[in-house]
């Protein structure tokens, strides 16, 4: 289950955090670390005791925890594995001195948020490496005992017809925004395509989506037509479209009334449209492009009997600049109770895990961890205002119903399944066909391509 926390360790401006260490073994790094808080937690290992003190040591004493974790190293007895360093930079006003030996410190908590990380020298120096690489080094180790990415039972199957392109240019995107017109030939085979929708249909898939990537809707008319008419033929309850609303948006009324009938007629039943702010200006400096929400709304909101089968969603990214505390949710749900669209998707800034991503950019990472801001920030704005949470994700994810004047709306606090979640889990997110036609079950390791017969 994915656990929600609010990281209370940063201090005034005027406090000097100081750093500290943290040693542990590699094999346990994947299992304590979360990307979205970029903290380690011993709570989320299970055989961690006293998980209500974090020990600490300054540089001079890390032969304390090195001897410490060697015995750990012999009694795991995992191939490739090895010691692993955390830094973090802590109040020094936070620390306890160890009680029993007088040596180190602790602090109250059960997670640090990392500054770095190191693996040890054959002579004993520091060697820094990202956390993404360490990452991926700590799955390489925990895989042998987990099931292969072709055992993993796909939640949805995911179409991305378009690799690269869109006309947007949010900063925190992983896919090159430039768009090509390569992409408009469309490379994917209709026959493939279906042929894993049966397959993924017959593992327990129940919904598809079509995404990037790019932008989908770059993807010719009618091909992007036939891939929802092909999509809700296996999956009639459930096929979402996931845009940036543009094309809608340089439509005329009359053409966009018609073009989101075809939409419906096809097979569509939700249209999801990335749209980071209430305010249009300040959506227009995330996005560096003009989108027309009202204009797609007045659609539903006028000829709501044109559409009994297809709803209108947003996903808003939380970001500082954007969605960044209680009174810009309050304001960015009230404003979507007005347009009356009654789903909303609020989304911690995307992070890869490791450096086998299919989307992995460090500096993109370092950009979105320099502009994250928790989805606790969610939680608690719903929970003081008493929305009811009705449901939940597989791996965690809450969903809130609430009344806003006379509206009805959905509120989801969207994470994405970690990657060691869903091999211990043995379901994964998505299986996701990509615009060359592989198909990877998980877009956080570029090794999860499954061939399906």
């Amino acid at each position: 289950m994915t656990t929600l926390i609010q990281l209370s360790q940063s201090a005034p401006a005027q406090t000097r955090l100081e750093s500290r260490y943290h040693v542990t073994v590699l094999s346990n790094f994947a299992r304590g670390y979360d990307k979205y808080s970029r903290a380690y937690s011993k709570a989320r290992i299970v055989e961690s005791r006293f998980t209500d003190k974090f020990h600490l040591l300054e540089r001079d004493q890390l032969q304390i925890g090195i001897d410490k974790n060697k015995r750990l190293l012999e009694k795991l007895n995992l191939p490739d594995n090895q010691l692993l360093i955390l830094e973090t930079r802590v109040d020094p006003q936070q620390l306890h001195v160890t009680e029993q030996t007088g040596l180190g410190h602790y602090i109250q908590s059960d997670s640090i948020r990392l500054h770095r990380v190191y693996l040890i020298r054959d002579d004993l120096t520091l060697q820094e490496i990202a956390i993404e690489e360490a990452i991926a080094r700590s799955l390489s180790i925990l895989q042998r005992n987990l099931p292969e990415f072709s055992e993993l039972a796909p939640r949805s199957v995911s179409v991305l017809p378009i690799a690269i392109g869109c006309q947007a240019k949010c900063a925190f995107c992983f896919s090159k925004s430039s768009a090509s017109i390569e992409q408009d030939k469309g490379t994917l085979d209709s026959a493939h395509i279906e042929q894993i929708m049966i397959s993924a249909q017959a593992r327990g898939a129940q919904r598809a989506v079509i995404t990037g990537g790019g932008e989908p809707t770059l993807y010719p008319r009618q091909k992007l037509l036939d891939l929802i008419r092909l999509s809700a033929a296996w999956f009639p309850e459930k096929v979402v479209l996931i845009t940036n609303g543009y094309v809608l948006t340089e439509m005329s009324p009359v053409e966009r009334l018609a073009y989101l009938e075809e939409l419906q007629a096809a097979g569509l039943t939700t249209l999801a449209i990335s749209h980071h702010h209430f305010d249009p200006a300040v959506n227009r400096q995330i996005m560096n492009l003009e989108i027309d929400i009202a204009g797609i709304a007045e659609c539903f909101q006028h000829r709501p009997d044109r559409f009994p089968a297809l709803a209108l969603r947003l996903i808003c990214v939380l970001q500082k600049g954007g969605v960044e505390n209680g009174d810009a949710i309050e304001d960015y749900l009230h404003w979507a109770a007005a347009l009356k669209i009654r789903e909303v998707c609020f989304k911690e800034l995307y992070v890869s895990s490791s450096v086998e991503s299919v989307y992995y950019s460090r500096p993109a990472n370092e950009w979105s961890a320099d502009h994250q801001v928790p989805l606790q920030i969610l939680l608690d704005y719903l929970q003081q205002h008493d929305w009811e949470q009705t449901g939940e994700l597989p791996w965690g994810a809450p969903i809130y119903t609430g009344k806003l004047g006379s509206e009805s709306l959905r509120v989801a606090a969207y994470t994405e399944p970690s990657l060691l979640w869903e091999l211990t889990h043995g379901l994964c997110r998505s299986w996701n066909i990509m615009a060359d036609g592989r198909c990877l079950t998980s877009l956080e390791d570029r090794r999860s391509e499954i061939e399906i017969p």
